[in-house]
């Protein structure tokens, strides 16, 4: 039973990108209505558990929503340069890349010999996973261009960015799940109304109500969920087990992306792919464990 929670964190986070795909909008509108269901969702649990919020647990989370939401723009704004079945395990990845490398940089992490042996084989892993999922035929002319690509390659690694800070500046105060939820969905409203305003100014009063916009709450309803329910798995699992288990969202996304979104790919793509998601999910596991 413990594993099935650990499962839905990964289950709720693959199936976001998929239902924001489907419900469509521009990338403001999904990441606004994304911390618009985010919220909702961090003011039940608030109201059912009344977490104790410090003033600096506050503003480490709230730091790391504004980061969060900064992060998922740049992530909905790929999909509309690649597919999600690309996208997501290379963003997955990247996260996986770049949390660790912060945790033995500034917080002390992986401090023996070994674990920096076996973390550095993981990375490496991580690597070819993510050139493997991203290995497209040229012949295949479905396929974005290589200009999209790269834009959004770019996308992604800075969208992976905002993801390890959101996942890092929590730690720094020591931050329980529960106390950094509602700040952490405080940042992330705040940031998404910024960019509202940036992107749409002439039209931002209507922007923010119109279908798509609303629509795309239901996303902020799916995340916040698997928010909760990964709370709930590193209770009964543990972090080291229950944090590799959410990784399982690229699987789901890219299964997703073929299955729902209809993306194409080749044979000879699908297996590169299988094999990248396997690299990246086998180190996520092993990264979960080293101390």
């Amino acid at each position: 039973m413990s594993i099935l929670v650990g499962i839905l964190p990964a289950l709720f986070w693959g199936v976001t990108p998929i239902v924001t795909t489907k419900i469509g909008g521009k990338p403001v509108q999904q990441l606004t209505g994304t911390t618009y269901g985010t919220l909702m969702i961090a003011l039940i649990l608030v109201f059912i558990f009344h977490p104790v919020i410090t003033a600096n647990d506050f503003i480490w989370c709230f730091l790391a929503g504004v980061s969060w939401a900064l992060g998922q723009f740049m992530q909905y704004y790929s999909f509309t340069k690649m597919d999600v079945s690309t996208a997501m395990p290379i963003f997955t990845g990247l996260q996986l890349i770049g949390t660790p490398i912060i945790g033995v940089l500034f917080l002390n992490e992986w401090a023996s010999t070994n674990s920096k042996v076996i973390g550095t084989i993981c990375i490496i892993a991580l690597f070819i996973g993510i050139r493997f999922t991203s290995i497209q035929d040229k012949h295949d002319k479905k396929k974005t261009n290589a200009r999209d690509r790269r834009n959004g390659m770019i996308c992604l690694i800075f969208g992976s960015f905002g993801y390890i800070l959101c996942d890092t500046l929590p730690r720094v105060p020591n931050a329980t799940g529960l106390s950094g939820i509602l700040p952490q969905a405080i940042g992330e409203v705040i940031t998404a109304l910024i960019v509202s305003l940036i992107i749409h100014p002439h039209h931002y009063g209507k922007f923010l109500t119109e279908r798509d916009t609303v629509m795309n709450t239901a996303c902020g309803w799916l995340s916040g969920s698997g928010t909760f329910s990964y709370l709930i798995s590193s209770k009964l699992n543990g972090v080291a087990t229950g944090f590799p288990l959410t990784q399982l969202n690229a699987v789901v996304a890219t299964i997703g992306g073929i299955v729902f979104l209809h993306e194409h790919k080749s044979r000879r793509e699908m297996l590169y792919t299988i094999i990248g998601l396997i690299l990246i999910i086998i180190s996520a596991f092993v990264i979960g464990h080293v101390k």
